[in-house]
């Protein structure tokens, strides 16, 4: 779901499991630029749920697809086998 004002999206709400690659497609899509910086030049940040914690989104990418680690069924992550 994107929530907008004035002609540009305030915050998108997206729940799910995928691969890097496909999140870092999805912010690309989303935001027409890389995710590594907002349009004004801040920060992006995440919001994590259920924990209702703000984290920049570099830190979100690092915990959530680590290198040796790959997303488990229920969003937690664990070790490849």
């Amino acid at each position: 779901m994107m929530y907008d004002a004035g002609g540009a999206i305030q915050y998108c709400e997206i729940q799910g499991h995928c691969s890097l690659e496909t999140w870092q497609a999805i912010c690309k899509a989303i935001l027409g630029q890389s995710p590594e910086t907002g349009e004004n030049g801040d920060s992006l940040r995440v919001m994590r749920l259920p924990e209702s914690q703000w984290q920049d989104l570099q830190s979100f990418e690092c915990s959530t697809w680590q290198p040796t680690e790959q997303p488990a069924a229920n969003g937690r992550v664990s070790k490849d086998s």
